[in-house]
Parts: structure tokens; sequence; C-alpha cells
């Protein structure tokens, strides 16, 4: 059974924020998929979302 995730925000607004988090070196982009490129920001992601 799927976590129980509360406060998400809209993918749109997901979307629109991915150029961003590529250009600060927060994520990488392979072949349509992103990866979270620094450790400690995706244990904060973990925790919080």
């Amino acid at each position: 059974m799927a976590k129980e995730r509360k406060n998400l925000v809209s993918p749109n607004s997901v979307k629109s924020s991915i150029p961003a988090l590529i250009d600060k070196g927060l994520l990488t982009q392979d072949k349509g998929t992103y990866q979270v490129y620094d450790l400690f920001f995706a244990i904060w992601l973990v925790k919080n979302f």
C-alpha cells in the first residue's frame, strides 16, 4: 500500500521547478529520467515529502 502523503504541490509546480533544480545542480537528467544529485537534498526530500 502506498504511503499517504499530505500537502503535496501540484504536478505543474513540480514540472516548472525542474529546470531551476537542474541549473543549480540538484537534479540530473538522463534519457528522460530525473535523479537527485545531492545526497543531503535527497534525504531532506524523503523526510519532508
